[in-house]
């Protein structure tokens, strides 16, 4: 037998060995088949293996805790329409306008969305789920197009805006479009 021939059997019982060895340190019970020609012919070996693997795992959580010193039930916030009425296909501009002594914490950049009288939802815009923060004095405003999740016009009718803040709660505003 020529040595080039016996080096993968020598690497074989080198590995099983090394396997046994690792057998105190790694427990994942696993069975191991090792095949290896040796001049035409097959060798096999079956080996139950057992293995210890110890992971460790840091988890790093951050809160953030927003609290506001106004009294209850008194808002000086203000969440509204620019205007009651809007004709057909007219910009629906909403305007959230900061009167407090202190920051409104908002959950993404576009936190409002649009509902029929009846509660259902017609519109929900995308924004980036980024902590927005609106400062004391701070006024801030979007356009909504008429048009509802689908990209279709709504029709004429009574809607609501409704803007969710963390911190000063959930604002709602009314307005009206009106058919041409």
């Amino acid at each position: 037998m020529k040595v080039s021939s016996i080096l993968p059997v020598v690497f074989l019982i080198i590995g099983l060995i090394s396997g046994l060895a690792l057998g105190s340190v790694i427990n994942v019970h696993t069975a191991t088949v090792v095949s290896v020609v040796v001049e035409t012919k097959t060798i096999e070996s079956r080996v139950p293996v057992e293995k210890t693997v110890t992971m460790t795992t840091t988890v790093t959580a951050t809160e953030a805790t927003y609290k506001t010193t106004r009294s209850a039930g008194a808002t000086c916030a203000i969440f509204k329409a620019a205007k009651d009425v809007y004709g057909m296909s007219e910009e629906v501009v909403l305007v959230l306008e900061n009167n407090c002594d202190h920051v409104l914490v908002l959950p993404n950049a576009a936190p409002w969305m649009i509902t029929g009288v009846a509660g259902e939802v017609v519109f929900s815009p995308l924004a980036a789920q980024v902590i927005t923060e609106i400062g004391p004095g701070d006024v801030v405003e979007w356009t909504w197009a008429q048009i509802d999740n689908d990209g279709d016009q709504v029709p004429a009718g009574t809607y609501r805006a409704r803007l969710t803040t963390i911190n000063a709660g959930t604002f709602v505003a009314e307005f009206k479009i009106i058919g041409t």
